[in-house]
């Protein structure tokens, strides 16, 4: 009877916890666009353009100035 109702415990929690970490990386995923959105009006300014590709948008590795 114990394990009966623990398995029923058990099958309901699992949707909600699938759920729980779907909406978690979406939250991530909206972060991380958001922060790209940012460093892209950032390089516009600094450089009157848009970057191409987003390594223009990382910090170099000799710490120069972008194009």
């Amino acid at each position: 009877m114990v394990i009966t109702i623990i398995l029923i415990i058990v099958s309901i929690a699992i949707p909600i916890l699938k759920t729980a970490e779907l909406n978690m990386k979406e939250t991530a995923v909206i972060k991380e666009v958001q922060t790209i959105a940012r460093a892209e009006t950032q390089y516009a300014s600094q450089f009157g353009k848009y970057a191409a590709t987003l390594v223009e948008l990382g910090p170099l590795a000799a710490g120069a100035l972008g194009p």
